[in-house]
């Protein structure tokens, strides 16, 4: 995000001018609220996934014979990781976009620059609402699992990830094809709808695969997340987005995963499920995406 003046007269303005002067720094409290986020709500989640009614947790069918003594572990332990990651980023977003609009009043904040602010929350808004639709996506199936209805049916899982991902292509496509930093559709490529159409289904079987990628690590205690908490600094790390600072949710990932491990780490308390994994997955490869570094995902994740 760009940083914006200050009136020197607001209170807020030191503050604000540390915290600008080093983009790091906002990536810092992100990191270290998602993280408190996890750890304070953890065991307050795991007893209320335990107190639902009707609900069998079973361990997983692809996972080792050595690990069916995890039945009865909970799982959509996602929740709390998802929810505490787009706490952060959507909770500091807003910090930020109105810390950076106090100063409009006197005209010291030009125009020009409020407006990519307001149109980056809006944005990060949209974007952070396409992870949660993967969340709930994954809930579906855990609570399905759970109930003992054998979970959704994979053509369903199938459709919904490919209408959610559309949307953030979609999304994706506009952001980069309106964003003031110039930064042009794809590799340096005009507006076509043939080319548009090759990129669109590359990155769909791309951001599908990712999404269940992630998926099936999870199971084991600390691998799934243990993972993302890696992934998170390097999508923080090469973070070049046009529009929503997408270094915030990696690290935002990050955190959440290191406060989710202190619950997941052996003996796992709770598993974060397909609630957790589709989600990380899909902001995985958006993010990726975002970032323009589709081609380190396999390495990155």
């Amino acid at each position: 995000m760009n940083p914006a003046p200050r009136n020197d007269g607001d209170l807020l303005s030191p503050l604000f001018d540390i915290l600008n002067n080093n983009s790091w720094s906002w990536i810092f409290l992100v990191g270290v609220a998602s993280f408190a986020l996890m750890i304070l709500t953890g065991n307050a989640l795991i007893n209320w996934l335990k107190a639902l009614p009707n609900m069998k947790w079973s361990a997983r069918e692809d996972t080792p014979d050595t690990h069916l003594k995890k039945a009865g572990t909970p799982s959509m332990g996602g929740l709390g990781i998802i929810g505490a990651a787009i706490g952060a980023v959507w909770g500091f977003g807003w910090i930020y976009t109105v810390m950076s609009l106090r100063g409009s009043a006197n005209a010291i904040v030009p125009a020009a620059v409020r407006d990519t602010v307001i149109v980056e929350q809006i944005a990060s808004t949209i974007f952070l609402a396409i992870i949660t639709g993967f969340t709930w996506l994954g809930y579906a199936d855990d609570k399905s699992k759970a109930t003992g209805r054998g979970g959704l049916m994979a053509r369903h899982k199938l459709v919904w990830q490919l209408v959610l991902t559309i949307a953030f292509l979609v999304f994706w496509a506009y952001v980069v094809i309106l964003a003031p930093t110039g930064y042009q559709f794809g590799f340096g490529i005009a507006w076509d709808w043939k080319e548009m159409s090759v990129t669109f289904a590359i990155l769909l079987i791309l951001l599908i695969g990712t999404c269940n990628a992630v998926n099936l690590t999870d199971g084991i205690d600390g691998l799934a997340a243990g993972c993302m908490a890696i992934s998170g600094v390097a999508l923080a790390l090469c973070n070049e987005g046009p529009l929503f600072d997408s270094a915030w949710l990696g690290i935002a990932i990050t955190g959440a995963c290191l406060g989710f491990l202190f619950f997941n780490k052996y003996p796992a308390r709770v598993f974060m499920g397909d609630t957790g994994s589709l989600a990380l997955g899909a902001a995985l490869g958006m993010c990726a995406v975002l970032n323009k570094c589709v081609l380190l995902l396999p390495f990155i994740g």
